[in-house]
């Protein structure tokens, strides 16, 4: 079997890579893939902290309940900060725990934004409030339904809804009255 004798235009063909061109249409496509990507799990972040932040506030309004029992209002919340007392409880886990739980320094959000614990002005009720929440994950959060034990729910800056769930519309409108800066959500709850 004989092959094709090799020119010298052949071997210059073979020896050719890419065109600029070619590789410059190569990285746009993967800048544009790898763009995508960024874009699609910095959501899912949001989403899974947004979740989160939910689970938190559950265990926090476990937490002061069990810590409470048996109180007739919750002024003892504002004895010690209350979100020192809930966090030195050992009735939430340490990754909501600012320092130690034997020595704690605060509570954080998933956020990574401050959580404050105050009983309200009827001492009744207690407020849970979370900083640092950006727009999207607020508006996941305030449109919830928390059930029964929510009186309200206030984003700062914001109007309090005596509501178990913000509407659509209500959350957009709250939750963008920063400007898209970071808004603080405060529960009243009982």
């Amino acid at each position: 079997m004989r092959f094709p004798p090799v020119t010298p235009a052949i071997r210059r063909r073979r020896r050719r890579g890419f065109t600029l061109l070619e590789f410059m249409a190569v990285m746009s496509l993967a800048a544009i893939v790898v763009g995508g990507l960024f874009m699609l799990f910095g959501g899912a972040s949001s989403d899974s902290k947004a979740n989160a932040a939910l689970l938190e506030l559950g265990t926090i309004e476990d937490a002061v309940k069990g810590i409470g029992g048996g109180q007739s209002d919750f002024s003892w919340l504002d004895v010690q900060d209350g979100e020192l007392t809930v966090a030195g409880s050992s009735r939430v886990p340490a990754k909501f725990v600012k320092g130690t739980i034997a020595a704690p320094t605060g509570m954080t959000d998933p956020f990574n934004g401050a959580v404050t614990i105050r009983s309200a002005n009827t001492d009744e009720n207690y407020t849970v409030t979370f900083a640092n929440i950006p727009p999207d994950a607020c508006a996941t959060l305030v449109g919830n339904d928390y059930g029964t034990s929510l009186e309200s729910m206030t984003v700062v800056g914001g109007t309090a809804v005596q509501a178990r769930a913000m509407t659509p519309a209500e959350a957009k409108a709250a939750c963008g009255a920063a400007g898209g800066a970071a808004v603080s959500i405060a529960w009243t709850l009982y």
